[in-house]
């Protein structure tokens, strides 16, 4: 039987989320590349990386709910067609049993294109403009095995969007870090898009907390966690050129891959499942490069 350890890769997109449909949509497909590329498995965004993180993201400019429709069939269908796995942020329209709701979410997708499941941002602020999600789902990310002497792995993946992660901690709610421990994962995946451009105190304050989190979250969940940021404004100002809202990487108690806080990056995650309580069995592999 082979030693060979069983791995699953996550690649990073630290972009630009504009208001800009098909721009976002182009933006996604390079990272897909990128991903493609360095034999990802998945690829993560930041929170609104496809429609724009912004309250009139459904109408913006003449758009309409099938503009935004037809965009997410491409980008399911360039990833799907390419054999990569996607952990895509964007803003959406949910048909539920109470109707159909305005959502921010994580949506999952398996390397054939097809949607495994959703996560709705729990903790939402009034720029959100949609429905707070009532519960911590488990992500189950089959394992694509593009090589027969790697041994199978299924990963449980727990997701969070921007304050989800934050509020945590300052809204004395449910910590999901820890009930995604409870309920059995493996990883933990956060997909952001904070304020930045702030006053400089503000900027800094926020930037502190925002760090100390991603920390701290990962230490009480005892497990992994992927964070992915726009790289821009909420807003969608590509003047900006200061640092992300939140640092983009690997957290494992400490932080295992730093990614650049200015511009466009990609970088890449070798997660070894059951052994990442043991540094010496923690593999990851940075790669960081600008598009």
């Amino acid at each position: 039987m082979s030693d060979t350890k069983a791995t699953m890769r996550f690649a990073g997109a630290q972009i630009p989320v504009t208001r800009d449909l098909q721009r976002n949509v182009e933006t996604i497909k390079k990272s897909i590349d990128w991903a493609i590329k360095n034999k990802c498995d998945y690829l993560i965004t930041p929170e609104g990386s496809l429609t724009g993180y912004f309250p009139e993201w459904e109408t913006w400019e003449g758009r309409t709910f099938k503009d935004v429709d037809d965009a997410l069939c491409e980008v399911e269908d360039y990833a799907g067609n390419n054999g990569m796995g996607l952990v895509l942020g964007t803003m959406w329209k949910e048909q539920e049993r109470t109707g159909v709701l305005n959502r921010n979410q994580q949506r999952y997708y398996d390397q054939n294109g097809q949607l495994i499941g959703t996560v709705c941002k729990q903790y939402v602020i009034a720029w959100d403009a949609v429905v707070p999600g009532h519960y911590t789902p488990l992500i189950h990310l089959p394992d694509p095995v593009k090589e027969d002497t790697r041994p199978r792995m299924d990963v449980k993946v727990v997701g969070m969007l921007c304050n989800d992660l934050w509020g945590s901690w300052w809204l004395g709610k449910e910590n999901i870090g820890r009930k995604a421990n409870d309920i059995g994962a493996d990883l933990l995946i956060h997909s952001s898009n904070g304020a930045r451009g702030l006053d400089p105190i503000e900027d800094d304050v926020h930037d502190k907390f925002h760090t100390g989190c991603l920390h701290m979250m990962s230490y009480a969940a005892d497990m992994p966690l992927i964070s992915v940021d726009n790289c821009i404004t909420m807003h969608g100002d590509e003047s900006f050129t200061g640092p992300t809202s939140s640092p983009s990487g690997v957290w494992h108690k400490e932080q295992l891959v730093k990614v650049p806080r200015v511009g466009t990056q990609h970088f890449y995650y070798d997660f070894v499942k059951g052994e990442i309580e043991k540094e010496s069995s923690i593999t990851f592999d940075p790669v960081i490069t600008p598009v």
